[in-house]
């Protein structure tokens, strides 16, 4: 099931890729369904939860959390490996089972075991349909890397991977699934963030930094080889994705300059996603590259809100309440105890309600009744 990279010393030699492209692609098709494999997985057959995305030159699927269980992939009618190709047992969930959930997710009620492979199919241990066209030219990532499986082969300078259906997965993983576009050469870079999770507040500036690496190229080399081998992805597309009304909108918002940096400013609280899109120019070799998006998630929190009028009605109660009914102040507390001291400035109106009901129930305490008990005894004498 596993196979083999060939992996080039330097950047600059990619270009050798034109003139040996037949034998290349053999080698690399042979590899396009091959990812990675968590190193953490979960016991017995427990469903897991994992995030999935799916790339086709933009995003079809940006982000969607699934769960999944181990077997989904059999209950529907798929066959898959028993064994990885090191003759290990697959008796865990793999990535295959997180893409059989997503399609489940996707398609709801219109993916059945009748109809499934409509939509999604494998033949050995290749995937070659997804979301209902051909996925020959695909591949995938686990937490953005591809780990094998340590074990170095000197003939191809590289290690081996695994199959869609022996790549083990874990609970919280990440799985970016995504079709190669440079189907001669194989060469599509894939795009990294500085930060795959940011958070800011309204109105900030948020800065972005893409670099990447040519995937089928260099994704089973040792790690010091992929880092020198990523570069700044330039004059790429910028894209902001926002969910309205539970779909997807998806727009261009700038441009990475020669350093693969750009920056954009949100003016609404709420998560968005971005990605670059496009494809990297070498002007020195002359060649056009296409990318592989991935996504940085980006919480954009609200401005504080104005508690002015709650501190000016707090700093109103009286300093002395056991002058008042336990009834009144305990109804006083309550009240303070609802406050929120959180809340962004899109909630000012609740804030200022808190005000208004402190102020309310400071009117609405109720001084005691005075003890006439001493003086009814000394009247009584």
């Amino acid at each position: 099931c596993g196979g083999r990279i060939l992996i080039l010393k330097g950047r600059k030699e990619m270009s050798v890729r034109k003139s040996s492209a037949a034998i290349i692609s053999v080698i690399l098709a042979e590899a396009m369904l091959l990812g990675c494999i968590s190193t953490a997985f979960a016991a017995g057959d427990g469903s897991i939860s994992v995030g999935v995305s799916f790339y086709d030159g933009g995003f079809v699927i940006p982000k969607e959390t699934v769960e999944v269980k181990d077997g989904i992939a059999e209950e529907y009618g798929y066959t898959v490996s028993e064994k990885d190709h090191n003759g290990k047992d697959v008796d865990y969930i793999t990535v295959f089972d997180a893409v059989v959930a997503l399609h489940k997710a996707y398609y709801g009620d219109k993916f059945t075991a009748e109809t499934c492979k409509n939509y999604l199919n494998n033949s050995d241990t290749m995937i070659t349909k997804m979301f209902g066209k051909s996925a020959t030219s695909s591949g995938f990532t686990v937490n953005d890397v591809m780990p094998t499986d340590g074990i170095y082969n000197e003939t191809y300078h590289s290690y081996t991977g695994y199959s869609a259906d022996a790549a083990r997965i874990a609970d919280g993983d990440k799985v970016v699934l995504f079709l190669y576009k440079d189907r001669s050469f194989y060469g599509d870079y894939y795009t990294q963030f500085d930060a795959s999770e940011k958070t800011v507040t309204v109105g900030e500036k948020i800065n972005f930094t893409v670099t990447g690496y040519s995937i089928a190229w260099y994704g089973f080399a040792d790690k010091a080889t992929i880092e020198r081998n990523t570069i700044p992805m330039s004059n790429l597309d910028l894209n902001m994705i926002q969910y309205v009304d539970g779909k997807p909108v998806d727009k261009k918002v700038g441009t990475l300059n020669w350093r693969g940096m750009a920056s954009y400013t949100v003016n609404e609280p709420g998560v968005y996603y971005f990605y670059a899109s496009g494809s990297y120019i070498d002007e020195e070799e002359e060649e056009e590259t296409p990318v592989i998006g991935n996504i940085c998630t980006v919480t954009v929190k609200d401005l504080p809100a104005d508690y002015s009028k709650v501190d000016a009605a707090v700093a109103a109660i009286p300093a002395d309440l056991s002058i008042y009914t336990d009834e009144s102040v305990a109804a006083l507390n309550a009240v303070l105890k609802e406050v929120d001291r959180d809340l962004g400035r899109q909630d000012q109106a609740k804030v200022d309600a808190y005000a208004d009901a402190v102020n309310a129930a400071v009117a609405a305490l109720e001084v005691k009744k005075a003890d006439y008990s001493k003086v009814d005894a000394a009247i009584a004498a």
